[in-house]
């Protein structure tokens, strides 16, 4: 992915670089094991390295990359158990905002969210970067009828290396849950109760080899 070159301060520089190297591991140009040529991203990216470092430290503190000693800095290799605590964090986060927003509030919104579950559940050709894309805007737009921008916030920051996971094929859904039951199940006036049927839908058919 290349940046056009523009005159922004150094943070504005950064942010780009992110975003495209964020671009590229997402896009499975980037994988686990992989070096990071700092000089040909800031060549790709119009930039010099100084913004290059600054987005590498950034997706370092994310999660994404690991610098070894005399090595260099590559993509970082998840472990089961640093994948589980994603999917533990993914969950607190959804069952919180579960408890807070209410059958009303998803009828405010029930339009949308019945089409985005509508496509994950009949559009069997929808596999990928393109399903798992929108199986987390529909996550989040739930997450944000509880009202919390922080909720959302903090479950943009665990599902996004969740999604990396799924496209490196590190978690699979062996089995596949409906959406579209899902926000029936939401819309129980027990709180409680419509959280943990959460809960089941994120855990059910989660496979970590």
């Amino acid at each position: 992915m290349e940046i056009s070159a523009v005159k922004k301060d150094n943070k504005s520089l950064s942010a780009q670089v992110y975003n495209a190297l964020l671009s590229k591991l997402l896009g499975g140009e980037l994988r686990p094991g992989d070096m990071i040529n700092r000089r040909q991203i800031a060549e790709e990216c119009h930039v010099s390295v100084a913004p290059v470092m600054e987005a590498m430290i950034q997706l370092e503190q994310d999660g994404f990359l690991k610098t070894m000693d005399r090595k260099g800095t590559i993509v970082r290799y998840f472990t089961k158990k640093d994948i589980q605590g994603h999917l533990i964090l993914k969950e607190a986060i959804e069952y919180a905002a579960a408890l807070r927003y209410t059958k009303e509030d998803i009828l405010s919104k029930y339009d949308e969210l019945y089409n985005m579950a509508l496509e994950l559940d009949k559009n069997t050709a929808l596999e990928g970067m393109p399903r798992w894309r929108l199986d987390l805007e529909l996550h989040k737009a739930l997450v944000a009828l509880a009202g919390y921008d922080e909720l959302v916030n903090a479950y943009i920051r665990t599902a996004v290396p969740n999604l990396f996971c799924r496209i490196n094929q590190l978690v699979t859904d062996d089995v596949r849950q409906s959406h579209i039951q899902l926000l029936q199940d939401l819309m129980d006036e027990d709180r409680v109760r419509a959280a943990n049927k959460l809960r089941q839908h994120l855990w059910s058919g989660k496979n970590m080899d």
